[in-house]
């Protein structure tokens, strides 16, 4: 991002721990934060935004994203980069974001609360289990059976209310990067196909298979917002798409999407338009490889 963005936009990156921001940004460029569950995090945030006349500011982390988007007059003038608060309050909790999606008609799969009776709620197997509020593949457990199921529940067995079980599907996932401008309009779909995934994406491709664009229109209009988010999705082995999950903030391939648009996305979100605009397509066929490094010093 700062490889792409730096003579454009005069960046900072912030963190409750600037050792963990990359060496290649400049020091002056770095700024520490309190953590999101400090109680003094809305009132540095804000002061830094107001002290260093930010324009835009792009939260990332879930914790910190409800807080934010309920706050957004203590950062003015600054523009948050954020889906609204019910957007946020609903996908954050995968088990509601599943119940609206069903509610709509919208095909799901098959998640229940992991304290519900096997016997009783006709649960899906092979499952994956994992928190209700929960990010980067922490916490998940897979089910090949019944039996491996009960065991996963009896190991769980103090945190059932915290925990789905969700159907597993088969098939070719993909992580969909959605820009609306502030009106609430789609202004593009990014799809990125995942070749290779450990937590977050280390291979991926951008691919605009028609059948996930259109399925991801359908869930805007079900649950429109303003903003960038992510739709999590699995285009079945049998040609069916399954979200299962939302992440209501930019995603770790965020940078793709920048780089597969021939426009810069701030203004995509900005710029006054019309609602018989057409969604801008990303380039097909950019490709993302992440790469582990060592640092010896």
């Amino acid at each position: 991002m700062f490889k792409k963005f730096n003579k454009s936009y005069k960046l900072f990156f912030a963190d409750s721990d600037i050792n963990n921001i990359d060496d290649l940004i400049p020091e002056k460029s770095k700024l520490a934060i309190p953590k999101a569950t400090d109680n003094d995090f809305l009132k540095e945030l804000s002061n830094l935004c107001k002290m260093l006349s930010i324009d835009f500011l792009i939260p990332s982390v879930d914790e910190e994203l409800l807080q934010i988007a309920k706050n957004k007059e203590k950062f003015l003038p600054s523009k948050i980069i954020l889906p609204n608060h019910k957007f946020i309050s609903l996908t954050l909790n995968k088990l509601n974001m599943i119940k609206f999606l069903s509610g709509k008609q919208i095909k799901t799969p098959k998640t229940y609360l992991l304290g519900e009776d096997i016997k009783s709620s006709n649960f899906s197997v092979p499952s994956v289990v994992k928190p209700i509020y929960g990010r980067g593949s922490k916490g998940i457990f897979y089910a090949r059976d019944f039996e491996e199921l009960k065991k996963i529940k009896i190991f769980l067995q103090d945190s059932h209310d915290q925990y789905i079980s969700q159907e597993r599907i088969f098939g070719t996932e993909y992580t969909v990067q959605m820009i609306a401008n502030h009106k609430s309009q789609l202004k593009s779909i990014v799809p990125v196909k995942i070749i290779s995934k450990k937590g977050i994406t280390i291979r991926a491709v951008i691919d605009n298979n028609k059948k996930i664009v259109d399925f991801c229109s359908i869930v805007h209009e079900a649950l429109p917002t303003s903003g960038i988010y992510n739709i999590q999705l699995m285009l079945s082995n049998e040609g069916i798409v399954f979200p299962f999950e939302i992440n209501p903030r930019i995603s770790t391939t965020f940078c793709l999407a920048c780089s597969a648009l021939n426009k810069d996305i701030l203004e995509l979100i900005y710029e006054e338009s019309n609602t018989n605009d057409k969604i801008i397509k990303p380039t097909s066929g950019i490709r993302l490889k992440r790469n582990w490094k060592n640092e010896i010093y």
